[in-house]
């Protein structure tokens, strides 16, 4: 094997400056959006707070798990309630901060040029006989500009120095003075300053450095300053009260999450101005400038840690390291990395849930914002690894694994979930279950070991004259499949790390219910049973996003595309990486197609006899079995299991064969095999009745395939799903085995064509199925009444939670009466007291039956609608209470209806029997009345 010279050329892939700059951009505008949203959630704070005092909420006790499960029980009354007593702020508002934000940070970056020019004089007048402008073009010329910079002296700066501003098209080199009187006197030093100035034209990063500053300026002087002030006055005035002390935790959080963030914004200002460094020497160095200038200035001058990672530009001694071995160019750092992590963390956080306070976000909305956050994971450490793949392959370097990135990554998204307060309430800090931030870390690693073995992969088989094509290809998979773990952290993670429990039974018994077509028989909870709803809440909503499926799909189908490649000749992208004429071939070959598909043949036929003992057994339990609902879940648990069971053969003895690029072999080898157990399950199920003993609950032999959703709920998912994770845990403990590197044989393109091709489009034709089945409901906004449903559906109300204090249940009752409660009652007795008044004056005008009682009826009816209110609203706060408001609500609605059944009927005793109806209602409306006027008492 031939390997290129360790130069490599660092404009292989993208440079990396520009997905910082958009690091650094994110950030700036999340921070700038961040403390616009705490200023308008506290500003209407005290209202937001009475709706959740009103649903039972104790702000000061209360668990993340007790807050979800109050506010979700009465979601229909909650939603309602904010959406009257704590509106969203005006569209325009926020639009006119980003903008006004916007047009500053322009005016700022068109005067920088300005300002900077402000003490400089033109070339000519400090070089009137020409010699400087002649060594200049013969350095432009060197270069290889096409245009000529406009070239300024600033006299009063003696230091031999020079910087280059404006914007890209109109570059402007300022020389200083003391670099002008060293030309005579050291003259490589003048030509690697100004060559070192030109690269940064050559690079075309002028504008987004001078982008850099003015961003962070406007940020740091218009959008900081006023909300700090707001928020050091809103603490310094908060007094003893509801307001003062519910709004003073989040005035803190806020406070602190922006100083956070700002701290962000300024190391990854710095980050980029600092990368951009690099890349400008190595293009003087390229173009003839003498590696000794910078050699000196590392002798001359020692930095310390804190002041390399704080400064605008990289140390003399890091420079000069990246000029003999430029890998600092190509290997992920741990700064990007962290800032990466946090950012897309606080983004999928913060800005998602800021939405869902104010608006319901369909399914695909909701994805759309986790594919951002995806996205700007994979732009910063994604490309990152890449082009450290690249770089350690030319250079002949051990191949990073990817753990150390992935560790780094993990750790900033974790960082970025802590800070913004996941899994906690506003006033707690440290979330009920920390150790599930574990899953966190984990997501990272695997992302950064996939991305690395995928570039591997690749890299060692594209002959193309750039990766670019198979770089987005791998990238697009991962922003898929990261899109999809942010949406299902948000939607389950998250309340794993806030302590929230599930019933489990409850979920066993809703499956069931589905799947048989009857209510479940409900038999005590086993451990079949814990297993099966367990992984079926996890899944559920893991593949709850349209394209969730094919996101899991992708992450081996990209794998098996390289397959499709000739492994022929050298790779035309090395040769102009190395910027050698000579044939290179690079990276490890890969194992023949043979050797990853006959162990996924060997796992398929595994699951095919593992289902079919599966089906064997129930054939006989069958008989016996009384619990419908505990056949179901032993039928299903045990089937699935059987597929993956196969799957996690077939990656093993892949593994094991192969010994090359095993992450990717366990992975397609192992799905292939879930496919072939897959087919197998449908194809046992549609003719169950033909086979004799392995016949479950069919006596007739028939074609009878399954309905597409239950199908891919119960079967297809979980198994393609916990497949995928046998295989990466397989792929995990087989890395120690040793590795071999033998050349794969060419011949028999045709066949491994046909048959990668089969399999990509069978595996996405099961992912484009379940997308178009789920694209109408992800599409649709879900309703209030419809989330509460759900809520009441999955969420454990058995949690028992602490009785809140006198003074508390006292605000609770308050808010509760204030936001609707006494509406509601002012609704009965007005009614009661007109209904009344027209009953007595009908008497007493010497009227009988109820034939003149017309105008009695909108006000019957009217109480009827207020008692059906009543039951959307929310429960009262004491529990005790809340079963007398029951009792007044259920005998407001009977009074209500025989009185407009009565009169309809010109019924005249039921109509007297309504009247006392109500009668009695209104007694009970008093007790209610009492016992709320006790319960403030007390709390006071």
């Amino acid at each position: 094997m031939e390997t290129a010279s360790t130069q490599v050329d660092e404009r292989t892939l993208a440079a990396g400056t520009t997905a910082r700059f958009l690091l650094l951009a994110a950030l700036l505008l999340m921070s700038s959006c961040l403390m616009l949203l705490y200023l308008f959630i506290t500003l209407t704070a005290y209202d937001a707070v009475g709706c959740s005092l009103a649903a039972g909420v104790d702000l000061s006790r209360d668990s993340v798990h007790e807050v979800v499960v109050k506010r979700g029980l009465q979601w229909e009354a909650y939603f309602s309630c904010m959406t009257r007593h704590a509106a969203p702020p005006p569209w325009w508002l926020p639009v006119a901060w980003l903008t006004l934000l916007a047009v500053l940070t322009t005016a700022l970056f068109r005067m920088l040029p300005w300002w900077k020019s402000r003490r400089t004089v033109p070339l000519a007048k400090m070089d009137p006989d020409g010699e400087v402008r002649a060594a200049l073009e013969q350095l432009v010329a060197r270069a290889g500009l096409t245009r000529t910079p406009r070239f300024v002296v600033d006299p009063a700066k003696l230091s031999p120095q020079a910087v280059v501003y404006g914007r890209n098209r109109r570059p402007v080199v300022r020389l200083n003075a003391g670099l002008l009187l060293s030309r005579n006197r050291d003259p490589r030093v003048f030509e690697a300053v100004v060559l070192h100035e030109l690269g940064h034209v050559h690079y075309r990063d002028i504008t987004i450095t001078y982008l850099t500053i003015a961003l962070w300026r406007v940020y740091a002087l218009v959008a900081l300053p006023p909300f700090l002030v707001w928020a050091g006055t809103r603490l310094y005035r908060s007094a003893e009260s509801l307001s003062g002390a519910v709004e003073d935790p989040m005035v803190t959080r806020g406070l602190l999450l922006t100083v956070v963030m700002t701290a962000f914004v300024y190391l990854a200002r710095a980050d980029v101005l600092r990368h951009r460094e690099f890349y400008a020497d190595l293009a003087a160095v390229r173009w003839g400038a003498d590696r000794e200038v910078w050699s000196r200035q590392a002798r001359a001058e020692r930095r310390r840690a804190v002041r390399d990672l704080l400064s605008l530009h990289p140390g003399p001694a890091e420079r000069r390291t990246a000029l003999v071995n430029p890998e600092v160019l190509f290997g992920p750092r741990p700064l990007p990395l962290v800032l990466t992590g946090a950012a897309a963390m606080v983004f999928s956080t913060q800005v998602i849930q800021a939405l869902t306070v104010y608006v319901q976000l369909s399914r695909w909305v909701q994805y759309a914002g986790a594919a951002v956050a995806a996205a700007l994971v994979v732009g910063v450490a994604g490309v990152a690894l890449w082009r450290a793949v690249v770089h350690a392959v030319l250079t002949g370097h051990r191949v990073p694994s990817g753990l150390r990135a992935g560790t780094w990554l993990g750790l900033g998204m974790v960082l970025g979930g802590v800070i913004t307060g996941q899994g906690t309430a506003i006033t707690v800090w440290v979330p009920d279950r920390p150790v599930f931030l574990l899953l966190v870390l984990l997501t990272a690693v695997v992302f950064a070991c996939w991305t690395t073995r995928c570039a591997v992969l690749w890299v060692s088989v594209w002959r193309g004259r750039t990766l670019r094509p198979v770089l987005a290809l791998s990238l697009t998979a991962a922003t898929l499949a990261l899109a999809t773990w942010f949406s299902w952290w948000q939607a389950l993670g998250v309340a794993l790390v806030s302590g929230m429990t599930f019933d489990l039974a409850g979920t066993r018994d809703i499956l069931a219910t589905n799947y048989l077509g009857r209510t479940s028989d409900s038999p005590p909870l086993a451990t079949v049973d814990r297993l099966h709803a367990g992984w079926h809440l996890a899944i559920d909503n893991l593949a709850g996003p349209p394209l969730a499926l094919i996101s899991v799909i992708g992450l081996w189908a990209v794998l098996l595309l390289a397959w499709l490649v000739r492994p022929a000749g050298g790779a035309a992208w090395a040769r102009a990486a190395a910027d050698s004429p000579a044939e290179t071939v690079v990276g490890t070959p890969l194992p023949p197609l043979r050797k990853v598909l006959l162990p996924a043949l060997l796992g398929g036929a595994v699951a095919w006899a593992a289902v079919a003992a599966v089906a064997a057994y129930l054939h006989v339990r069958i008989a016996t079995e009384v619990s419908a609902t505990r056949f179901f879940t032993v039928h299903l648990t045990l089937t699935v299991l059987s597929v993956v069971a196969g799957a996690t053969i077939a990656s093993a003895v892949a593994c094991a064969w192969t010994r090359t690029h095993r992450l990717p072999v366990a992975l397609v080898s192992g799905q292939v095999a879930v496919l072939l157990g897959l087919a197998g399950v449908y194809l046992r199920a549609a003719l169950d009745g033909c086979a004799g003993v392995i016949s479950i609950d069919r006596t007739t032999c028939g074609w009878n395939p399954w309905p597409v959703q239950p199908t891919f709920t119960f079967f297809v998912t979980p198994s393609i799903v916990l497949g995928l994770v046998a295989s990466t845990t397989v792929a995990a403990v087989l890395a120690a085995l040793p590795r071999t590197t033998r050349h794969q044989a060419t011949r028999g393109m045709f066949v491994r064509r046909t048959v990668v091709t089969a399999l990509c489009l069978t595996a996405l034709g099961l992912g484009v199925t379940r997308a178009v089945a789920l694209s109408p409901q992800a599409a649709t906004m879900p309703t209030a009444s419809a989330l509460q449903r759900e809520a009441r559906q999955w969420l454990d109300d058995a949690t028992p939670s602490r009785p809140p204090t006198p003074d508390v249940l006292a605000l609770q009752i308050d808010a509760w009466a204030d936001l609707g409660g006494d509406d509601l009652m002012n609704r009965f007795y007005r009614n009661r007291r007109h209904a009344f008044a027209a009953v007595t004056a009908y008497v007493d005008s010497g009227q009988r039956g109820v034939t003149g009682l017309g105008d009695v009826r909108p006000l019957c009816t009217d109480i009827s609608e207020m008692a059906k209110d009543a039951v959307r609203y929310f429960r009262v706060p004491d529990p005790e209470t809340h079963i007398v408001w029951q009792q007044f609500v259920v005998q407001a609605w009977r009074a209500s209806q025989t009185c407009t059944k009565a009169l309809d009927e010109q019924n005249y005793v039921d109509f007297n029997t309504s009247m006392r109806g109500l009668t009695e209602a209104g007694t009970t409306g008093d007790r209610v009345d009492d016992r709320l006027d006790a319960l403030l008492e007390a709390g006071r």
